[in-house]
């Protein structure tokens, strides 16, 4: 059975210094392949411009398109565009020494796997709270207006409660 995320490796050995441009259309099965995706569709271009040089390798990783979220206060799903660059430097070294600036790959590698990376630059778009008219969306929440108009009716705001506890009535006189 073939790895699914091997389609997001870059195999560097055998490149020659300078650059070299990698593209990948990430997608819904793309978020499928990670447990707990906080990304459940979208439809993303990812471009990867790979730096090659004798001792590291500079990959700048760009992400254009949308995702769609669902609002935080009326569930509507919303398509939230995302347009962002990161640079990422890869030398060769002790892995455990990695960083989120530097990743470090063993001396024996031959190419490395993009989609980690990719997930998660996509991933820290999603803003902590995704509501109705912020965050560059637009308003979402218009199909619920009729809930609101049929709820409140003048006549049920004018009416008084008929009965009234009595201890309720005896702590009203006290407040006076």
């Amino acid at each position: 059975m073939k790895d699914p995320l091997k389609d997001y490796d870059i195999r560097f050995v055998g490149l020659k210094a300078g650059v070299h441009e990698f593209s990948y259309e990430i997608g819904s099965s793309f978020f499928a392949l990670f447990e707990n995706a906080l990304i459940g569709e979208g439809k993303l271009q990812a471009e990867a411009k790979l730096d090659k040089s004798e001792t590291e390798m500079t990959v700048d990783l760009t992400l254009k398109g949308d995702i769609s979220m669902s609002c935080d206060r009326c569930l509507e799903q919303l398509q939230m565009p995302i347009h962002v660059t990161e640079t990422l430097l890869i030398k060769f070294g002790e892995p455990d020494n990695s960083t989120d600036e530097i990743i470090y790959l063993p001396e024996s590698s031959i190419s490395f796997n993009m989609a980690q990376f990719i997930y998660e630059l996509a991933s820290l778009q999603v803003p902590l709270r995704v509501v109705c008219g912020e965050n560059s969306i637009p308003d979402c929440g218009q199909q619920f207006e009729h809930f609101v108009e049929e709820e409140s009716t003048p006549e049920q705001e004018e009416e008084e409660p008929e009965f009234i506890d009595p201890r309720w009535e005896a702590l009203k006189k006290l407040k006076s």
